[in-house]
């Protein structure tokens, strides 16, 4: 740790990498991510004298919940070089951005202020001397949106000192082109900055004076900047197309214990409404544990029975009740135990669930000798209506955000899900915003940055009896999550070729139902068959949507399988 004061980013930044000898560097704001895979894919394309970018996506905070979007930049030209793209609006943060020494110092260092846009004043500083600027074949890096754009540099770019500031930085540019004899080739992109200052500088009419009188010098007409953008924005649309995809490398968990520590203090959250019998016997099962949990926080989504009296009467010291003054959902109700949570762990039970005998010691015991943040699951028991019981056992872990991605593959992770306090500081809370499927969505953020540990047994004991009451069942509250989930993880889909599996994954849930559903259900196999002709095990789904509604019932109710294979 290197502490200051520094006087900016920039001079922290030049702090750090004076600090090391390292001949690679990555200047990582603290409020920005890295996956797991990135740092592997940047040093495998890095070269000394160089830089590496990988891709990257921006994080939000929505609905409580930090979610990743497509980057917030301006389109690329076709064939336009770095420098000219980086000069026209498209860029990457520096956490997608891996240095080597030699480049930083040619290109003579971070500012010694501090500056506006200091990162891309460095690399087009680089870019400008002639700096190679590799392309990783994987990898992604996350840039954070901040939450009060006036409180970060980048948010002050509209403000008279970041006009200033952004006019000076392409007053350099400029002359180092010129003392390059490259300036001819970059006018048009040099004077395309220039109007975009000159645009955003209305606190400043002395600023948009220079601005002008800049690219004016320059000597490029109006038309060619407007036909130099439209140019930009056409080509944009098919690079998507033709986009090749990033790669993600699953990153193995190590091949023993990495750490030894005390068993982290639990802090169980447990959602209730309108459940009194059900939500005592999910706090007795809790506070049976051996050890026990460090607290219980019951969050009552403003229950209209006794729910509230029957937890209150329990008189527990290490049991707390939390009242929400309306009926917000269960999403809304786990963020605020998170909130009020004061333990190094979460573990997560829903009030109409239980918990067996050393479940909490199970999962402690892995996350004291696991990695150092993670998320564990167990197996589980699940009692039907009619009284019979499946038992689930966890099989997959590691990094399975990839398998997520298609398909829940952690069952019953509402009541079955331990966590380190880190996840939820990195990924936030539920998304209260979904009308279902919020864990799957949760375990999927979560996936993106941590391994996930299975726990061998059946701890959790999962109530599948009261079906209206669980907003997944609900065939039009699921649809309409999924539909939300495959526009948030578009990029990460086509990345990483799932489109087919995503499609027959909502074909399952739609065949299941009736009417347009069904109807629906048919031709996402009808594309996914469109996706992978070649795939012999889509034909049989062929047959299966064909049939109706009740014989497609029972052929999932055969040998307990729920539809034919799709890979």
């Amino acid at each position: 740790m290197i502490e200051g004061p520094f006087g900016g980013a920039a001079p922290a930044r030049a702090a750090g990498l004076a600090a090391t000898d390292a001949p690679f560097v990555l200047f990582l704001d603290a409020d920005d991510l890295l996956g797991p895979d990135a740092l592997r894919w940047l040093r495998d394309a890095v070269r000394s004298g160089s830089a590496a970018i990988c891709a990257w996506q921006d994080l939000s905070l929505e609905n409580e919940a930090w979610v990743t979007g497509p980057p917030r930049r301006d389109p690329r030209g076709w064939g336009q070089d770095d420098l000219s793209a980086w000069l026209t609006g498209w860029y990457c943060p520096p956490c997608a951005v891996l240095w080597s020494r030699e480049a930083v110092a040619a290109a003579g260092g971070w500012a010694d202020r501090q500056l506006v846009n200091d990162d891309g004043d460095l690399m087009m500083r680089a870019l400008a001397d002639g700096m190679t600027l590799h392309r990783a074949q994987g990898g992604v890096a996350y840039y954070r949106e901040g939450t009060m754009p006036g409180a970060t540099l980048s948010g002050q770019r509209l403000t008279a000192k970041g006009v200033a500031d952004r006019l000076q930085i392409l007053d350099g540019i400029e002359g180092r082109l010129r003392a390059n004899g490259q300036l001819a080739r970059y006018r048009t992109p040099l004077a395309h900055a220039l109007k975009v200052v000159e645009a955003d500088a209305k606190a400043a009419p002395d600023l948009v004076e220079e601005a002008r009188q800049r690219r004016r010098v320059l000597g490029v007409k109006p038309f060619r900047l407007q036909a130099g953008q439209i140019a930009r924005r056409g080509s944009a649309r098919i690079q998507e197309t033709l986009r090749p995809a990033p790669s993600r490398r699953e990153v193995p968990l190590p091949a023993g214990a990495t750490r030894a520590l005390a068993v982290p203090s639990i802090s169980v959250i447990i959602p209730t409404y309108n459940r009194p019998d059900a939500t005592v016997r999910a706090i007795e099962s809790a506070l049976a544990q051996d050890p026990p949990p460090h607290e219980v926080l019951v969050v009552d989504d403003a229950s209209t029975d006794r729910t509230a009296e029957a937890v209150s009467s329990l008189g527990h010291g290490r049991l707390q009740l939390l009242r929400q003054d309306r009926n917000q959902g269960v999403a809304a109700a786990r963020n605020r135990g998170l909130r009020e949570a004061t333990g190094h762990a979460i573990g997560l039970l829903d009030s109409d669930d239980v918990w067996l005998p050393g479940k909490l010691a199970a999962q402690g015991s892995a996350l004291a000798t696991g990695p150092r943040d993670a998320l564990t699951y167990t197996g589980a028991e699940t009692i039907g209506a009619d009284g019979g019981v499946q038992r689930f056992e966890p099989t997959t872990e590691g990094d399975l955000f990839q398998r997520l991605l298609h398909r829940n593959v952690m069952h019953g992770s509402g009541s079955s899900c331990v966590f380190t306090r880190n996840v939820t500081d990195t990924i936030g809370g539920f998304d209260t915003g979904l009308p279902a499927n919020e864990d799957w969505d949760f375990l999927l953020r979560a996936a993106r940055f941590f391994p996930v540990l299975a726990v061998p047994g059946a701890f959790v004991r999962y109530m599948d009896d009261a079906v209206a009451e669980r907003r997944s069942r609900n065939v039009e509250n699921d649809l309409a999550a999924r539909a939300i989930m495959r526009r948030r993880y578009a990029l990460d889909v086509a990345a990483l070729g799932l489109r087919q599996l995503v499609t027959m994954e909502a074909a399952r849930t739609r065949l299941g139902a009736e009417g347009r559903h069904a109807w629906l259900g048919r031709a996402d196999v009808l594309t996914a068959l469109a996706l992978q002709p070649r795939n012999l095990r889509l034909y049989p789904w062929l047959g299966y949507m064909m049939l109706p509604s009740g014989l497609r019932a029972r052929a999932r109710r055969l040998d307990g399988k729920t539809e034919p294979r799709t890979v």
